[in-house]
C-alpha cells in the first residue's frame, strides 16, 4: 500500500491546506516485482486524511501523475505533505 497525505498539512497553520492546491485525481502507473504492469486511477476527497492506495503484489516501480487538482484559495501550486509505504521499493 501507498499512503498519501494530500495538500499542505501543518497542524500549527490549518489554513494552509485550503490556501494551497491539492490533488483531486491521480493516475498510478505501477510495475510489480513479477514484471506485470497496471494503471490505477485514484480520487482524493478534499479534507486532511491519509489516502490509502492498495496493491495486491509488491511494487518495483510507481509513477504518479496528477490529473486534476483542487485549486488553492491563495497559491497556484499543488502540495503533497507525505508519501510512505508499508513495504520497501525504489522510488
Amino acid at each position: 500500500a501507498l499512503y498519501i497525505l494530500n495538500g499542505y498539512v501543518a497542524p500549527s497553520h490549518p489554513e494552509l491546506f485550503k490556501n494551497n492546491g491539492r490533488i483531486k485525481k491521480a493516475k498510478f502507473e505501477v510495475i510489480f516485482e513479477d514484471g506485470r504492469e497496471d494503471t490505477v486511477h485514484v480520487d482524493f476527497m478534499d479534507f486532511v486524511y491519509y489516502k490509502e492506495v492498495m496493491f495486491n503484489k509488491r511494487l518495483k516501480h510507481v509513477k504518479i501523475t496528477i490529473e486534476e487538482v483542487y485549486s488553492g484559495k491563495k497559491y497556484k501550486d499543488t502540495c503533497i505533505s507525505q508519501i510512505f509505504t508499508d513495504c520497501s521499493f525504489e522510488l
